[in-house]
């Protein structure tokens, strides 16, 4: 039986959606960039919950900024790291970049995997140094 998920929408607009052993948060932190965080390890649990959180805010007039910090993240199941590549190859179009913060080797390995096989080009940055994450996330909220 699949773990029940829930919906949860913060004080500060942020939305969460959580399972048992992983958590989403997707906060927009400027009229054209997303800050999504990531603790767990998604196992497919959430089905197309988070391309559809997504998708709700790329529905805007310009591309978005996607920001997602994996710092707490663990590597996903081999069919969810397949699911955000199909979706990263698809949703390119309205995506003016997609940054996202790595610091365990696996994760940073499996997103590599991912930027390669969404044949995205440079549309995808992958740190490893939180500090120039968050100078990127910064730069992107002050626009």
């Amino acid at each position: 039986m699949a773990d029940a998920i829930q919906r949860e929408e913060l004080e500060n607009g942020a939305v969460r959606l959580s399972s048992k052993r992983c958590r989403f948060t997707f906060h927009r932190v400027g009229p054209f960039a997303l800050h999504v965080s990531i603790a767990g390890r998604d196992t497919g649990e959430f089905g197309a919950a988070v391309f559809s959180e997504l998708r709700f805010h790329l529905s805007g007039p310009k591309a978005l900024e996607l920001f997602v910090d994996a710092t707490e993240a663990a590597a996903p199941k081999t069919e969810v790291s397949d699911a955000w590549t199909r979706f990263l190859s698809k949703e390119a179009p309205h995506l003016k970049r997609v940054s996202i913060l790595a610091v365990s080797k696996f994760v940073h390995l499996t997103v590599s995997v991912a930027k390669l096989f969404s044949r995205t080009g440079e549309l995808i940055q992958i740190y490893s140094d939180p500090r120039l994450f968050q100078a990127a996330l910064d730069r992107a909220s002050e626009s």
